[in-house]
């Protein structure tokens, strides 16, 4: 599944229990996770499922970091969504595989949030990457799309809060990858040579 099945809120951290259901932003994506769910709760089948927040690094499904480094790389605007202070996580591919392998491992059944530790803005993220790098990005704001005005064309990330809570994955055994050693690892070994 994916964070992304939560009911729209402004009440962090989210966790397995908060309520799932429309969060515009996300639109049929959101409606056809919500729907499986759905489905699954309602079935006797026993099942896991894994919310993972925004994934990154190497064999991700999106490759968003991809982005912003070849933007800063050569030097382009970096056009964030309204002000850019909007607090979101990210997760490692690495451990969203690792915590799929420890669910199945335990036979494990229920709902498990996927998120790094790090909270940062959308700016902090880009800065973050500019250190990495070590070249300065130019960045610019667009009010005209915050919240769920989203473009993703301009930045790969909403300003709106995705914080989920992870502690569930965490009692089970998984630790999460500190946000700016992954970027720096997936920078120097992958996005560095392919950007």
């Amino acid at each position: 599944s994916t964070a992304a099945v939560y009911k729209k809120t402004e009440i962090f951290p989210l966790t397995e229990e908060s309520p799932i259901g429309a969060w515009p932003l996300w639109g049929d994506y959101n409606k056809g996770k919500v729907e499986c769910e759905r489905i699954l709760t309602a079935s006797k089948i026993k099942f896991a499922v894994i919310r993972p927040v925004y994934i990154l690094g190497p064999n991700n499904y999106c490759d968003r970091e991809r982005f912003i480094y070849s933007r800063i790389k050569n030097n382009a605007p970096i056009l964030l969504p309204g002000n850019g202070e909007a607090l979101i996580q990210f997760v490692f591919a690495e451990d969203v595989a690792r915590s799929i392998a420890l669910i199945a491992e335990k036979d494990a059944a229920g709902v498990f949030n996927c998120a790094g530790d790090d909270v940062i803005t959308l700016k902090g993220l880009v800065e973050e990457m500019r250190q990495i790098m070590r070249l300065k990005p130019k960045l610019q704001y667009n009010p005209k799309t915050d919240g769920d005005q989203f473009a993703i064309s301009e930045f790969p990330f909403a300003n709106q809060n995705l914080i989920c809570d992870n502690t569930k994955l965490k009692d089970s055994g998984v630790t999460f990858k500190a946000l700016t050693k992954g970027l720096a690892e997936d920078y120097h070994e992958y996005y560095e040579s392919k950007i």
